[in-house]
């Protein structure tokens, strides 16, 4: 038998739970930052499943560069891994593989 998770705060029965709003009102709401040609150029080449070495080939950079101008759009974003940025580039329109 598997037991439900503990809460930490549970609310009392008579509490009223704000309303979310829906998705798509989030979904408007949502502005994504301004990116550099380089940066949409390189996130471009990262949603295509290619690597550092082969963007810098491609942009005649660096891949250290290419690296530094992920880098930036990760924290313009504020996610941790290539692969968030990617999903939400992706999601929101910004970019199409």
């Amino acid at each position: 038998m598997v037991s439900s998770p503990r809460l930490l705060f549970s609310a009392p029965r008579s509490y009223q739970w704000p309303p979310m709003p829906s998705v798509a009102v989030r979904a408007d709401r949502f502005k994504p930052p301004e990116l550099t040609d380089q940066q949409q150029k390189c996130l471009y080449w990262a949603a295509k499943g290619k690597s550092d070495l082969d963007i810098g080939e491609i942009m005649s950079i660096s891949p250290r560069t290419v690296n530094y101008h992920m880098e930036l759009v990760r924290e313009k974003f504020n996610v941790r891994t290539r692969a968030q940025v990617i999903s939400i580039t992706t999601s929101c329109g910004m970019i199409f593989p």
